[in-house]
């Protein structure tokens, strides 16, 4: 989970890479020669020295800190694709109503995340090539009650605007999975899993 109960108390801590006890799948690839790059994925920070690439998950404090292994891949990333974002941020548009800046942050962070994949997947060596997307994650958190007029807090007027924003992400998603679809020679598996379902 994200965060840990600090025993006897009523506190919690947040949990990171640092608490992973087990070997990691990139590890263990490594150590049979093999190379991997994984974007993204939660528990990964600070990254891990592998045979390839990590670039940390939502544990990692943000772009300014080392989030990256190796450590100069922050920078040739930011000249090939812009900015990289971890994390969109957008709890605090929502709690200020400010849905149009939380969906066009969670498109950017999409955008940004599919820009980096095809840089590195093109760029750099691999033989495991893990992504998490978070858009999906997201967007169901925070627009789900514009889209379901069964939902406690349905708003009519903000289902106008906001009724297909999910509906977007997902298309956008889906579009870009079937374009690296095709560029995928047979011999490569590749591999959908959602963590959880939404609604």
């Amino acid at each position: 989970h994200f965060q840990e109960h600090i025993p006897n108390s009523y506190q919690a801590r947040l949990v990171s890479g640092a608490d992973v006890k087990a070997p990691t799948i990139w590890r263990i690839l490594s150590e049979a020669g093999k190379s991997s790059i994984s974007i993204n994925v939660a528990m990964t920070f600070p990254p891990e020295r592998i045979n390839g690439i990590v670039i940390a998950g939502v544990d990692a404090p943000g772009t300014g800190s080392q989030y990256t292994y190796p450590p100069e891949l922050a920078k040739e990333l930011e000249d090939a694709i812009g900015e990289y974002v971890i994390e969109p941020g957008i709890v605090e548009h929502t709690r200020r109503g400010r849905y149009d800046a939380a969906s066009q942050a969670i498109l950017f962070a999409l955008e940004q995340r599919c820009k980096a994949v095809e840089y590195l997947m093109s760029h750099k060596p691999w033989d495991l090539f893990v992504v998490n997307f978070r858009a999906t994650d997201n967007i169901q958190h925070h627009f789900w009650h514009f889209m379901d007029p069964t939902h406690p807090l349905y708003d009519p007027q903000g289902a106008a605007r906001y009724g297909d924003c999910i509906l977007q992400v997902y298309q956008r998603l889906d579009a870009w999975i079937g374009a690296l679809r095709r560029r995928l020679d047979a011999g490569t598996a590749l591999i959908l899993v959602s963590d959880h379902g939404a609604g």
